[in-house]
């Protein structure tokens, strides 16, 4: 069995200890002053401490000496037995002459043991009442000397001659003062591994009619435990009447299986005078259709005695007894530090920590939390519990997942120990203690110290959230207030806000908020957003004053514009490839210092080509960004390519959609017309990319159009004068070719003439083109051009004559 002396430093500043180890027989043993860290547990073998001891130390009492303020350090002893698979701890805080506990042992290989100790510097007499209803109640005395302890067999007390399970009602009554008797006792059950704790209840210290415990186990274990496939809870509440009269009590279990919770009312109990009962509630839960596997369950009793009439012990324990895990239960509003708790966490070694909290009100409840660790703290927003619901905080899910606190930080993966600290937020609302388990080793540890403020933490400051930002109009944010609440040891909390908000804004021509905080800037300006909320200040003896703070964040409202990329004309807009294009950004006006617009071109890709920013891609004010062209898209793929303004990281702008394509430019007439006769007049033209390469334009036509200016029709066929010309054209006629050869042959030929008479007509000629790449409609390269085709008479013969820019073909009609 190894033995630690757990000291909890809840101050913000080292702590100097002193600790004295009393033997069994009340023979001292002073140790050297200890320090200890700020805010941190520290961890002591009893078995080091008192190596060097003369005497015998293996059993005894712990006497703890501070300078500072009530529970500035707090202290626990555990003791473990990895070998036996128990594990066992004492912590209990007592203010009267008598005690009570309900002595359990579940079967005849299960023994107890029972530890008092006489804090007093003389002796005091205790006295023993057994009450187990299948006798006499049965009483015994002893003496204790000063600083003496005394363990006490539980079979021994109860009848050496009997080995049977047993539950029963110990009362323990001393002539000391109020407080001089520490009580606290265990069972174990060498064989199996199983080990509860004997916890003693100060039934003077009662408040109120109700008793509550959070972190029950009954049913199918879930997943997440680790116990062994196929592993169940049994979960038997012993529950007893300490009082002289007759009470009755009525027990309620919540749980949550899946995402749905629930909670049963298990009926009444009716107690007679000094007895115990045992209630198996898997059992009864299962009758009443709970099975689960469940989790975040707990219990509420209430009962018609008197205030600390009925007190409960519970344990959750598996079919093999390996497994079990006590559930305290008390009066959830005993105790002048009640209003929290202050334990330590650990997971190193296999050791899993969960804070398990409870609402015992039909009202809605919040808890504030804080898990403290070497060189920092994470803080969880506030914690919503419904009523009466339960609610489980693995602090290694925490530090593991890197889930982010109400301030944005995490726990370092490499934290291993420290302090979780809770409060409720409103007084009288919540029970709360701490598990520390190790599944492997079969070990379980409650720990429920209170913390150190009688009061919950008051209002000390608000801000908001972000205090200040630069938005775009059309842009929205969600403001969100936050306030830090302060405790007795000026340590803070920062919280988030339960109360209603009541928003408002400084200029709604600028920006409108909601009441959710979201705040949508509709023009250019500044504007003040102001939140105003209600908290609480706690007075003297904790009496709530309601205050009403407010705090507020500023949004700065600009407007940005892109331009487009413009081709000109009526292309649309794009850019040729490897060419620069200056795109006008609008920023108005200019932005504060430590704000900028970032720009980029998206949607880039091998279907939609590629273009990218070549300058200014960062503006702070008004003025001109620099695109340059890259690869071209596929065909039926334009225009997918826009320029992006980012503000601070956010879309807040874009252009226009727009491509990369290649045009033709330089359409040009390459040499003279040629007569290459019978009438027909031949002419080249060439034209370059306007990216460059000519293979560019893979996905260009380029064709004529030609149209007859007597005609009246279109799209119809035209018929120049007959005679002479016996032929008819199609009205508008066109011709196309591929664009990527850079040249073009134009041929202008005639059909049958006859000689006379004498006639003319003419044609339009324009040379165009258009893009499949970005769709464009057929823009033109070259024209009009005017074709005159004529027949004369001329000395003495006639002839057909062809005419375009200058040049002609002719031949004699016969």
């Amino acid at each position: 069995m190894h033995s630690a002396l757990i000291l909890n430093n809840n101050m913000s500043y080292f702590m100097v200890v002193k600790v004295t180890i009393f033997n069994s027989r009340g023979a001292p043993l002073v140790l050297p002053p200890v320090s200890l860290p700020p805010q941190m547990p520290k961890s002591f073998s009893l078995s080091k401490l008192t190596e060097n001891a003369r005497g015998d130390f293996k059993s005894g009492n712990i006497q703890i000496f501070y300078h500072g303020p009530t529970l500035a350090v707090t202290c626990e002893v555990i003791a473990i037995s990895e070998k036996h698979r128990i594990s066992f701890e004492s912590m209990e805080i007592y203010s009267s002459t008598r005690l009570d506990s309900i002595v359990w042992l579940p079967d005849a290989d299960t023994r107890g043991q029972i530890a008092l100790t006489n804090t007093e510097p003389y002796a005091i007499t205790v006295t023993q009442t057994l009450n187990d209803r299948r006798s006499d109640a049965r009483h015994s005395t002893l003496v204790l000397n000063s600083r003496e302890t005394r363990v006490i067999d539980v079979r021994e007390l109860i009848d050496e001659r009997r080995d049977d399970p047993l539950a029963a009602l110990l009362s323990l009554e001393h002539n000391g003062a109020p407080g001089a008797l520490i009580a606290t006792g265990f069972i174990f059950n060498p064989k199996n591994g199983f080990s509860s704790n004997l916890r003693f209840v100060d039934r003077s210290a009662a408040k109120s009619n109700q008793l509550s415990g959070v972190g029950l186990r009954f049913g199918p274990a879930s997943e997440d435990e680790g116990v062994p496939s196929g592993t169940s809870f049994r979960a038997p509440l012993l529950i007893a009447n300490a009082s002289n009269t007759q009470t009755d009590a009525h027990i309620f279990v919540n749980y949550t299986i899946g995402a749905n919770a629930g909670r049963v009312n298990l009926g009444q109990v009716s107690l007679a005078a000094g007895e115990v009962k045992q209630i198996e509630l898997a059992r009864e839960l299962a009758r009443r259709g709970v099975v689960g596997p469940v989790k975040d369950s707990g219990i509420d009793i209430s009962y018609s005695g008197a205030k600390g009439s009925v007190i409960a012990r519970l344990t959750s324990v598996d079919a093999s007894g390996d497994y079990s895990f006590d559930v305290p239960i008390k009066d959830p509003l005993a105790g002048a530090f009640r209003v929290g708790g202050n334990n330590l966490w650990r997971l190193d070694d296999g050791y899993r920590t969960v804070l398990q909290l409870k609402n015992f009100t039909d009202k809605v409840a919040y808890a504030i939390v804080q898990v403290r660790y070497e060189g920092g703290n994470y803080n969880p927003d506030k914690i919503k519990l419904e009523p009466f619901q339960s609610v489980a905080l693995d602090i290694g899910q925490l530090r593991d997942g890197q889930k982010k606190d109400i301030q944005g930080g995490v726990m370092p993966k490499e934290a291993t120990e420290g302090q979780v600290i809770w409060f409720e937020d409103k007084m009288g609302t919540l029970i709360g203690r701490t598990e520390v388990f190790n599944i492997e080793s079969g070990i379980a540890i409650s720990c429920g110290c209170s913390c150190a403020c009688p009061c919950p933490p008051s209002f000390d400051s608000a801000e908001m959230n972000p205090s200040s930002v630069v938005l775009a109009v059309g842009e929205s944010q969600t403001f969100v207030p936050r306030e830090w609440r302060e405790d007795c040891f000026g340590n803070l909390y920062p919280c988030s806000i339960t109360s209603e908000i009541e928003w408002f804004s400084s200029d709604t021509s600028v920006a409108t908020v909601d009441s959710g905080g979201s705040v949508s800037v509709v023009g250019v300006g500044s504007a003040s957003i102001v939140a105003q909320f209600y908290s609480t200040v706690y007075g003297y003896g904790c009496q709530p004053i309601t205050v009403h703070p407010g705090t507020s964040g500023t949004v700065t409202a600009v407007r940005v514009q892109v331009g487009n990329v413009v081709r000109g004309g009526t292309l649309p807009y794009s850019i040729p490839p490897t060419v620069e294009a200056s795109v006008y950004v609008t920023i108005t006006p200019s932005l504060p210092a430590g704000h900028n617009v970032q720009l980029d071109v998206i949607n880039g890709s091998s279907n939609n080509g590629i273009a990218s920013i070549s300058g200014n891609a960062t503006l702070t004010s008004s003025g001109f960004t620099t695109v340059i062209g890259g690869t071209q898209p596929s065909p039926g793929y334009a225009g997918n390519l826009k320029i992006r303004a980012r503000l601070d990281g956010r879309d807040v702008a874009f252009s226009a959609g727009f491509s990369v394509c290649a045009h033709p430019i330089n359409f040009r007439q390459d040499g003279p017309g040629v007569d290459i006769g019978g009438g027909t007049l031949r002419f080249t033209y060439r034209w370059d990319s306007d990216g460059g390469l000519i293979d560019q334009l893979d996905q260009v036509t380029i064709g004529e159009i030609v149209s007859y200016d007597q005609a009246n029709c279109t799209n119809c066929t035209y018929y120049p004068p007959n005679p002479p010309f016996q032929y008819a054209h199609v009205q508008p006629s066109e011709l196309t070719y591929s664009a990527n050869g850079g040249l073009g042959v134009d041929t202008h030929s005639n059909g049958s003439i006859t000689a006379g008479p004498a006639a003319s007509y003419t044609a339009t000629q324009y040379y165009r083109y258009w893009c499949s790449r970005c769709s464009s409609q057929p823009q033109i390269l070259m024209g009009p051009l005017t074709i005159r085709r004529e027949v004369l008479f001329s000395n003495g013969s006639w002839f057909y004559i062809i005419t375009k820019s200058g040049y002609n073909a002719v031949r004699p009609v016969p």
